[in-house]
């Protein structure tokens, strides 16, 4: 047989359990908001690894810092307000007009492995090599949510064909989707390829998917022509549903790797283009390799 306990400590035990259940359900609650706090600053030295015969002693740092980016819960919300070394910002002005928040991790690598290539590309360049650019397609940028494309593509893909025509460029993607009109069925090569947590991209199979075009909505611009890319612009075609840019492919002297583990976005390029730099200080390009 048992006794209950004072009423005043089984209403004490309620109202904490009511408030760790408000507590639980607040946090999965996401707002409309973003909030930036800051990061660490760390050495780019550990970062940059080249072959051993090319390495020079490097001696001081160069720094890369970073700031955090996380969705604001009804349960953080007063916290975030309260802090002095924290910024709101509205989801639109990180999202943008397409990206939606699912996506938005995946593009903050895509970004980084497209800064780590400039930085290498930059850094070579710097030091006297001749480094070939190739354009070898078209990756995805971001979907547009219920979208045509949101059934076929995701960030990180590449697509290399639009109807057996090829598409090396963001040019040649847009003037090939350019012929054809709402309700139209357009067959894409696509890679399914990603972008892993080191900035990596990560090839995959390629594979053939049918699209139907869509009317473009009224609450999307329509694209404008641009002087490098004759035949762009709006011609009544119809909607895909997607943000896309050229994917360079560089050819280089010999492999860099950057490790960038779990770090997103593009800033942190002129840190890393400076810290390849330092690791070749003072040793001229190769005779075979150089411009």
């Amino acid at each position: 047989m048992w006794r209950r306990g004072p009423l005043w400590v089984r209403l004490a035990v309620a109202a904490a359990a009511v408030l760790v259940v408000a507590g639980v359900v607040a946090d999965h609650v996401d707002l409309n908001e973003y909030v930036l706090t800051p990061g660490v600053a760390q050495s780019v030295a550990p970062l940059v690894k080249v072959p051993a015969r090319r390495a020079h002693r490097v001696h001081g740092d160069i720094f890369l810092t970073d700031v955090y980016i996380t969705r604001v819960t009804a349960l953080s919300y007063l916290y975030d307000e309260m802090r002095g070394d924290a910024q709101i910002l509205p989801a639109e002005t990180v999202l943008g007009p397409a990206t939606p928040a699912s996506q938005l991790v995946a593009q903050g690598y895509l970004e980084m492995e497209q800064s780590q290539s400039a930085a290498k590309a930059a850094a070579f360049t710097h030091l006297g090599y001749h480094v070939a650019r190739i354009d070898t397609g078209v990756v995805v940028f971001a979907v547009v949510t219920s979208s045509p494309a949101s059934r076929a593509l995701a960030v990180g893909q590449v697509v290399t064909a639009v109807d057996g025509r090829a598409t090396p460029d963001a040019c040649a993607f847009a003037r090939a989707l350019g012929s054809h009109r709402a309700g139209q069925r357009v067959h894409l090569a696509v890679e399914r390829s990603h972008v892993n947590t080191r900035a990596a991209m990560v090839p995959g199979p390629v594979v053939h998917v049918t699209v139907r075009l869509g009317r473009w909505p009224s609450t999307v611009p329509h694209p404008t022509a641009t002087p490098d890319c004759p035949g762009s612009g709006w011609h009544g075609q119809g909607y895909l549903g997607v943000e896309s840019e050229t994917l360079e492919t560089f050819d280089f002297p010999f492999p860099v790797a950057l490790r960038t583990t779990s770090i997103g976005g593009p800033s942190a390029g002129l840190a890393l283009t400076l810290g390849i730099i330092d690791t070749r200080r003072g040793q001229a390009a190769d005779a075979t390799t150089s411009a």
